[in-house]
């Protein structure tokens, strides 16, 4: 999909919004999707400098589908990101839009990243944890109660 827009965000760089000179910069990319996918959600637009100077990218014929195969197969659970080219004066950019994953956490290559600020924070193992407890649904049926007594538990047949 090529569309055109007046302007990338103004504001520059936040929790939600990244920006990256180049394709050539894959890694941290594919760190950034982990990290909004963990997160918040947010854009990531490639084709623009830290600065918010947009410098375009080359864009071929399977680049958005090679974008696309890369990030399906550099995470765990699988991301399907939406991506777009952009024409902002002039210049090809291109622009990822990833959710906020239901399923946490986001893996990208056995490492996993949260969005703070404006950067892409590794997650120690104890957040890791939380983070796998938090996105499984809670079942009362499955806690223990830990201070009944036997009169207490119903036997039915």
């Amino acid at each position: 999909m090529n569309k055109n827009l007046n302007n990338i965000p103004r504001s520059g760089e936040s929790e939600t919004v990244e920006f990256k000179k180049s394709l050539s910069e894959s890694e941290q990319i594919l760190e950034t999707v982990s990290a909004f996918s963990n997160s918040h959600g947010g854009s990531i637009y490639i084709g623009v400098e830290d600065s918010g100077a947009v410098t375009g990218v080359q864009i071929g014929k399977k680049t958005i589908e090679s974008l696309a195969n890369d990030i399906k197969l550099a995470t765990d659970p699988k991301v399907f990101p939406s991506i777009e080219t952009i024409e902002l004066s002039g210049k090809q950019i291109i622009h990822i839009s990833v959710i906020e994953s239901p399923i946490k956490p986001v893996w990208i290559h056995e490492k996993v990243f949260e969005r703070v600020g404006k950067t892409n924070q590794r997650v120690p193992a104890e957040r890791i944890r939380q983070l796998v407890k938090e996105s499984q649904p809670f079942q009362w049926d499955q806690q223990i109660v830990r201070k009944a007594s036997l009169s207490e538990v119903e036997h039915k047949r």
